[in-house]
């Protein structure tokens, strides 16, 4: 698990293809492209070297043995002079499918089913879903029958390593919908794997399952 990470790029719209295909030319990964609009102020805006509110969020599973260096390379010169400025963190992750972790990391996947991997013992988590369209309803369903309360869906379009499509037998490169499950930490894992049993990698809804850790949170009214 801690082999991968999550990384979150944002940029100004139009560039969010950039920045997967300058990675893609080294890196293993798989990325998913959100379009947004920020909301910081125009202040903000010229300390970050925004240009514009439109914004691309690419939203990354990348090995952290490539990180530095791909963080390195995302900041140098070279890329910014073809994808102009923005930002980029990470998350880390705090549960993840054994065969996307493998892809990732180039490590041959396990014969048995593809279980989630553990590591932190967070008091909420965030669950990502990524599934093919039209199965959003369906997991959520199955989510709370797990112990889920509620969700979001986001629209997003894979633009991920070629590699990591390949090695899966999945198409990266196609229109997603990320499910959003904020839940308690001792509840993630009966939730993920009730995911991953019915619509994972090997079903029809090809769904990469996910968690990350949330330090904070509060009911806003």
């Amino acid at each position: 698990m801690n082999n991968v990470k999550a990384l979150i790029t944002i940029v100004n719209r139009g560039n969010g293809e950039r920045i997967s295909a300058f990675v893609n030319r080294k890196y293993n990964q798989a990325s998913f492209l959100i379009m947004g609009k920020g909301t910081a102020s125009s202040d903000i805006m010229d300390i970050l070297g925004m240009d514009t509110p439109d914004k691309d969020l690419v939203f990354s599973l990348v090995s952290s043995h490539d990180l530095l260096s791909m963080l390195s390379e995302l900041s140098g010169k070279k890329f910014m002079k073809s994808a102009g400025a923005g930002i980029a963190f990470t998350i880390s992750l705090s549960a993840l499918g054994s065969l996307m972790h493998a892809a990732l990391t180039q490590k041959a996947p396990e014969e048995q089913e593809d279980n989630m991997e553990n590591t932190t013992k967070d008091n909420f988590s965030l669950i990502t879903a990524i599934t093919d369209p039209g199965y959003s309803d369906k997991v959520m369903e199955l989510a709370r029958g797990a112990g889920a309360r509620g969700g979001t869906v986001i629209n997003a379009r894979g633009i991920g390593h070629d590699g990591a499509g390949t090695f899966l037998g999945i198409n990266i490169q196609e229109e997603k919908e990320l499910i959003l499950i904020l839940t308690p930490a001792a509840q993630r894992l009966e939730i993920m794997n009730a995911i991953n049993e019915s619509f994972g990698l090997r079903k029809d809804a090809k769904a990469i399952v996910l968690s990350m850790p949330v330090e904070d949170m509060i009911p806003v009214s």
